[in-house]
């Protein structure tokens, strides 16, 4: 078939006219060996014999569809099905072949992980089923296997066959690149981020049946199918492609062909439940632990000031209003050490203390004649002692009980509004209270409230001012930045580092992340920077939107931040090394939480948007 006939027929296959199309099986090598791999070249033409001729009915319909029929030298009628392992590739599947022998399954699956040129077999799974493991009770784990097994009848060798890693998914095995890729595959799993549940998939489901032969191709959207592919045109106007063989009758095939073709496909995230709040969201969201039962539960306030509890499911366990806005976030505690959690937080001119049940806590709230100025601190200075809450009410800071009532014998001074909540420090056995006033200035109080030195100020912050303890008091450290973007490392004892950064615009906002490899980021008015600790730039993400302000760190551990578009009332998910996390964006961008909803150790996401929905939704990463 020279180049001139392949095109003909690749027009007649994405025409919407009925017709059929008879093919000789060389002339179809031809088409497809100069698509696939070699592996999979020799993987599909190994469903049909040389010697035959295949004959396809093409139906005129929105999506192509195409059945024919062709003779088999061998009997291959006890061949198994597939098709269960459909249920097991994760949503973003780009490519998939699932082959059924006399006594076990096999998938070939590539799924866009890692967007890395030059490896795409780093993508490439290989999913295992037969009669011995069905049967097989296990949790889920990790195992390095070494060298990939011979599987007989597949031809395909992944670049990584000698030294994979199997992860045991029921009676499913999972062969694959790494830990990681294993763990990415594991999360999807657990998250129910199915390819069945695709649109891709679902666009075509009436036309996908039981079979012993699958290939599925999807319109490739990063660098990760090479390993299928010999060369991606990313013109071309077929969204999605199922070729399946059937073999029940003997020495007879049946083929099917069936391409979604001409169609924007976007795959959102999965929902999980959404609940309605009689208005936006205004601050929060924030997490709670249900003392009983130990799941998670959410808190937000709505823009009416009514403060909610949500369960897991999305139910509102109960709403009270509050007199304001709450100033800074809500903190967690057990005040009584009684094992039952409360929820502490200030308003504008109130300190609040709230039982699971929506309940003041005897005491409070507690009144205040001056403004608060951000979030309290609770302390306890040993173990089993009383508490002490530290809130910094106009130029003072108080300290209550956890009766609400004022603690006999602080005689706080002056020291002007605080930026941040109080930090209480222990060294070397002493007690420090370290409050960043003005966000310029550091105070250094003893359990009395009194001085320890004399103030620092530190000169020309733009940013917000950070704090890294230390070991010794005269190397606790403050790391900001310029309006620019220089970023200054400056300790108690006077030591200063300054380090000119990669030119960024005005209005710079400094993130920290004292924990990760990537402590350092920089928002501007549409970009993202990310630094490592030697100050090389790790990521530097260019955003066709504004960034909302406040967007910042959704999980510090998985180095995730939030990412609000101020124009579109969208939110993104955004991985510092990877950029955006798949599916994304999400509609909503009135505030965002990233939790373990149901404990098995994947995160959800749940976001309100502009008319008052909460809904969560199952992440893919």
């Amino acid at each position: 078939m020279n180049e001139s006939q392949r095109m003909q027929l690749t027009q007649a296959l994405t025409s919407n006219a009925d017709l059929s199309v008879s093919i000789a099986s060389t002339a179809l090598n031809q088409v497809l060996s100069g698509s696939f791999s070699t592996d999979m070249f020799n993987q599909i033409s190994n469903e049909y014999d040389d010697a035959t001729w295949l004959q396809f009915d093409l139906k005129s319909a929105e999506n192509m569809y195409a059945s024919g029929v062709t003779k088999t030298i061998e009997d291959e009628s006890a061949r198994l099905d597939a098709t269960p392992l459909l249920s097991y590739l994760p949503t973003e599947t780009e490519s998939a072949l699932l082959y059924g022998t006399i006594d076990y399954s096999i998938g070939i699956a590539s799924c866009p992980y890692v967007a890395i040129e030059g490896e795409p077999d780093q993508n490439t799974f290989i999913l295992y089923q037969d009669s011995g493991i069905q049967a097989r009770i296990s949790n889920p784990g990790f195992i390095d296997q070494g060298v990939l097994p011979d599987f007989e009848g597949v031809y395909f060798r992944p670049k990584w066959s000698a030294e994979c890693v199997r992860l045991e998914l029921g009676d499913v095995d999972v062969y694959c690149k790494n830990d990681q890729q294993a763990k990415r595959f594991y999360n999807d799993y657990l998250a129910y981020n199915r390819f069945t549940d695709a649109n891709a998939y679902t666009s075509l489901s009436e036309t996908i049946s039981n079979a012993s032969f699958t290939l599925l191709l999807r319109t490739p959207n990063r660098h990760t199918t090479e390993a299928f592919l010999k060369d991606i045109d990313s013109k071309n106007q077929l969204n999605a492609i199922v070729f399946q063989t059937n073999t029940e009758i003997p020495k007879r095939k049946h083929f099917s062909f069936a391409a979604l073709h001409h169609r924007e496909i976007k795959e959102g995230l999965k929902s999980i439940w959404t609940c309605e709040l009689e208005k936006p969201i205004s601050n929060g969201p924030w997490p709670f632990l249900n003392h009983y039962t130990q799941n998670p539960e959410i808190v937000v306030q709505d823009k009416l000031n009514q403060l909610y509890l949500i369960n897991s499911d999305g139910k509102i366990l109960w709403k009270r209003l509050l007199d304001s806005d709450i100033n800074g976030s809500i903190q967690q505690l057990d005040a009584f050490e009684s094992g039952k959690n409360q929820m502490l937080f200030c308003t504008n001119k109130r300190l609040y203390l709230v039982d699971r049940n929506g309940n003041d806590v005897d005491g409070f709230p507690v009144k205040f004649d001056t403004k608060i100025n951000s979030a309290p601190s609770a302390i306890r200075y040993e173990s089993g002692a009383d508490l002490r809450i530290l809130v910094s009410s106009g130029n003072v800071v108080k300290n209550i009980d956890q009766n609400g009532e004022m603690v006999d014998g602080w005689n706080a001074v002056e020291i002007g509004p605080t930026s941040t909540p109080i930090e209480w420090h222990n060294i070397s056995g002493k007690d420090y209270l370290i409050a960043i006033v003005n966000n310029q200035t550091i105070e250094v109080l003893d359990r009395a409230g009194k001085r320890r030195q004399d103030p620092k100020v530190i000169a020309g912050v733009s940013s917000h001012l950070f704090m890294e303890p230390s070991s010794t008091l005269e190397n606790f450290t403050f790391i900001y930045s310029d309006s620019v973007g220089n970023l200054t490392q400056e300790n108690l004892k006077g030591s200063k580092s300054e380090e000119a950064l990669i030119p960024l615009d005005s209005n710079v906002n400094l993130l920290y992340n004292s924990t990760s490899t990537i402590p350092f980021g920089f928002t501007t008015k549409n970009r993202i920077v990310f630094f490592d600790r030697d100050l090389n730039v790790v990521m530097d993400y260019l955003f066709p939107f504004e960034i909302d302000s406040r967007s910042g760190w959704a999980n510090r551990k998985l180095n995730w931040m939030s990412v609000f578009d101020r124009s579109k009332s969208e939110y993104y998910l955004f991985d510092t090394e990877t950029g955006a996390l798949a599916k994304m964006p999400i509609s909503g961008g009135q505030g965002a939480i990233v939790i373990d909803l149901d404990k098995n150790g994947v995160f959800e996401v749940v976001v309100g948007n502009k008319i008052g929905e909460f809904t969560a939704y199952r992440l893919s990463y």
